[in-house]
């Protein structure tokens, strides 16, 4: 409805999520900072946490990972409040990601390490820990080559294959 603030901001939000996806960081920005304006983040915490991640993921794209991390902070925080706490979850495994692409091992482990307690222990994420933590790294570590994976995915099959297998002895090397 285009009278209700709300909607609007959803609607904007859902256009930014879009153009985040397509590469347009600054369109995705520009669109959800017009949402953030008409948003009630204290009435619509889900909604203004939601908001925060896709800002979160659009600052990363553009290259400003530490604002990035301002975001999902904020995100955590509006999820927590809305008693959501699979988008927390989110929010978290979103932190440890970025710390990690940061090269934040400190922070990353701690964050991926709370995400981990939130894992579904019959989701695809938790095989994939399972299988690296099979590989003799501990769960965490196993948390953290499972999303070196991830990161590595654009990369030709061999080269990612060499990339995790490295990733992986230098997280055991530094195993006490």
């Amino acid at each position: 409805e285009l009278n209700n603030p709300s909607e609007q901001a959803e609607s904007l939000v859902s256009l930014g999520l879009i153009e985040n996806r397509q590469g347009d960081w600054q369109r995705s920005i520009s669109l959800l900072t017009e949402a953030q304006g008409l948003l009630d983040e204290k009435a619509e915490p889900r909604m203004a946490g939601r908001l925060a991640v896709v800002l979160a993921e659009a600052f990363i794209g553009s290259g400003m990972p530490e604002t990035g991390l301002v975001y999902y902070q904020q995100a955590l925080g509006d999820f927590r409040q809305a008693n959501a706490p699979r988008f927390a979850w989110y929010a978290t495994w979103g932190l440890g990601m970025t710390h990690y692409r940061l090269n934040n091992y400190t922070e990353a482990l701690a964050h991926l390490r709370q995400a981990l307690i939130g894992v579904d222990p019959n989701g695809l994420d938790a095989r994939e820990i399972g299988f690296a933590h099979g590989a003799g790294l501990n769960r965490a570590d196993a948390l953290v080559a499972v999303q070196h994976r991830h990161v590595t995915a654009g990369k030709a099959p061999r080269q990612r294959r060499a990339a995790i297998d490295e990733h992986a002895r230098q997280v055991a090397a530094r195993e006490p």
